[in-house]
């Protein structure tokens, strides 16, 4: 896949930590070798939790605004 542009981000949240309502997007500008900046975003994300014994009644869950679920 030479045309695609592929980056990684983690996060560590703990006890009491949230992020806002956010679009998965994250748009970045980019400098290609041509000397053009282009703007990119992503096409896919990916959610993996990591938290042993995890229990639904501790909160965290994931809801995609677009569809409530």
């Amino acid at each position: 896949m030479p045309d695609e542009l592929f980056t990684f981000s983690a996060g560590k949240y703990t006890k009491n930590d949230h992020i806002d309502p956010h679009d998965d997007k994250a748009y970045v500008k980019v400098d290609m070798e041509d000397e053009q900046v282009v703007n990119c975003s992503r096409e896919y994300a990916v959610i993996y939790y990591m938290t042993k014994n995890w229990q639904e009644s501790y909160g965290g869950l994931l809801l995609d605004l677009e569809t409530g679920k």
